[in-house]
């Protein structure tokens, strides 16, 4: 049985520098959630990714799936691929 990651693509350009990064004594952070979706996405997208701080809107700056994978080298195996619901 392979170990089930989240894959998650971010779009950087979505993340405003004024409102949502914040720095600290060791670097650069932005605060983000990640919450499952009701239905996949129309590519097989499994949770979304958002930014929402007190009074401002929600932010999607991108998605993830869950794969898992062997545990070897980070490849996806073809028996969980098989597996996945999309």
């Amino acid at each position: 049985m392979g170990n089930k990651v989240l894959n998650c693509k971010i779009n950087l350009l979505k993340i405003d520098k004024e409102k949502h990064i914040f720095y600290g004594e060791k670097g650069s952070y932005v605060d983000f959630t990640i919450a499952e979706r009701k239905e996949l996405g129309k590519n097989g997208e499994t949770h979304s990714i958002y930014i929402k701080k007190k009074d401002q809107e929600k932010v999607y700056i991108g998605d993830a799936t869950i794969k898992e994978f062997d545990g070897q080298d980070g490849t996806s195996t073809p028996e969980a691929q098989a597996k996945l619901p999309f």
